[in-house]
């Protein structure tokens, strides 16, 4: 075996030794539980990925901020599902692109008494959201919205199915959120989705990602992410997008 080769070998053998925690929580299609095992949009890249880089690393559900303060702080961490904003930007490691993102504010059409065509218009009225830690309630707050006054801020595990059923039954006038989600969860809740309506658009650029901890080995971030841009390349996250958002 020639030194080049050797060297290479050593490598893989070195990154393989290295523990990666991943962490996720439960968003729904993108992250959750389904019979005692993750499945999800995200989950299934973030595996591929980790399978064609050799890297083995179990992926753990954990409430948002536990996950999201645990990424800040420790090193060797990969997260998932996260909003890319300029908050966040030089907070991490970003390792590749999951899903586009877009968040609206969403209301009940029956719900006539809410009205408006900009976002400041809506400071009126009650509004639906998850952690303070979450990218969504960031913004928000970020355009003026008052964190007592105009948001009804949930900080638990999984707010979106919480938020919907405030939604429907008149306990908050409108919820902020991605559609494809709420979508999802509005019908495993056995209500109609079609009963709501997108208001206005809160952000619609930029991507959901996977992000290291700013600490992580650099060979592993390295092998990330060539790892997901060859499967991009390949069409493979494409595959597996297309699968959820049908």
């Amino acid at each position: 075996m020639n030194k080049f080769i050797m060297f290479f070998f050593f490598l893989t053998l070195s990154i393989s030794a290295q523990e990666l925690k991943v962490i996720t929580e439960e968003w729904p299609p993108f992250n959750f539980t389904q019979d005692g095992k993750l499945s999800g949009l995200s989950v299934e890249m973030c595996e591929l990925v980790l399978k064609e880089s050799g890297l083995k690393a179990k992926i753990e559900s954990l409430p948002w901020n536990r996950a999201y303060n645990e990424a800040l702080t420790t090193p060797d961490i990969m997260i998932f599902t996260m909003g890319r904003n300029t908050e966040r930007e030089k907070l991490f490691d970003w390792a590749f692109s999951i899903a586009p993102r877009e968040t609206w504010l969403i209301k009940l059409k029956s719900n006539n008494k809410i009205k408006g065509s900009v976002l400041n218009d809506f400071k009126n009225y009650k509004i639906g959201t998850g952690p303070k830690s979450d990218a969504t309630t960031q913004e928000l707050i970020k355009m003026g919205f008052d964190e007592i006054k105009n948001l009804d801020i949930y900080e638990g595990e999984n707010p979106d199915p919480i938020n919907i059923q405030k939604l429907f039954s008149g306990r908050i006038d409108i919820i902020a959120g991605n559609p494809i989600s709420l979508a999802y969860v509005t019908k495993e809740l056995k209500l109609d989705y079609s009963q709501t309506e997108n208001i206005i658009l809160i952000s619609g650029s930029g991507s959901y990602w996977a992000a290291l901890s700013l600490e992580t080995n650099p060979d592993i971030s390295k092998k990330i992410k060539e790892t997901a841009t060859k499967l991009e390349k390949s069409g493979e996250f494409k595959k597996i997008l297309t699968k959820y958002l049908k």
